[in-house]
């Protein structure tokens, strides 16, 4: 589906840095920033607010898979093979559990393939303030919670 290294190389920025193709499986969710919404004229410029939206979208990709491999980095010394972004699932019914004040917009478990094992990390979308939007990155397995708590905390 998508393949990257576990780390962020001179080479692999320059080709993905800035527009990143995301999967059609990514963030399959149907949102405008306010500003766009409120704006009078928004029927003459579609076709600029769906390119606008599309680089929303490539920017929160791209921010998930920096964020992912700022614990894969971690796993390196186990795996230098490229990982593999095999699968993308909407998940439902935690939209309840949450830390933040901002709205949820979408939660995704997303299967990424490290030397043929397969680790779950679940993305969750928020919207900040109407026109902003961010995602926070949860391992689901142990050894990549460890990473997870090294990277950011120590």
């Amino acid at each position: 589906m998508y393949k990257f290294p576990c780390f962020r190389d001179k080479t692999w920025m320059k080709e993905n840095g800035v527009n990143m193709n995301y999967p059609e499986e990514f963030f399959n969710v149907d949102f405008c920033p306010d500003f766009l919404k409120n704006y009078e004229h928004v029927v003459n410029f579609q076709e600029k607010i769906e390119q606008i939206i599309k680089q929303i979208k490539s920017a929160l990709f791209r921010q998930a898979i920096y964020k992912i491999q700022n614990i894969e980095v971690l796993a390196m010394n186990e795996c230098k093979e490229d990982r593999i972004l095999e699968n993308i699932k909407p998940m439902t019914g935690y939209e309840k559990f949450k830390i933040t004040s901002s709205t949820i917009l979408r939660d995704e478990l997303w299967t990424i393939k490290r030397c043929n094992q397969k680790f779950l990390y679940w993305v969750r979308y928020y919207e900040q303030d109407k026109n902003g939007y961010s995602l926070s990155i949860i391992p689901m397995h142990i050894k990549n919670i460890f990473y997870f708590f090294k990277y950011y905390y120590f």
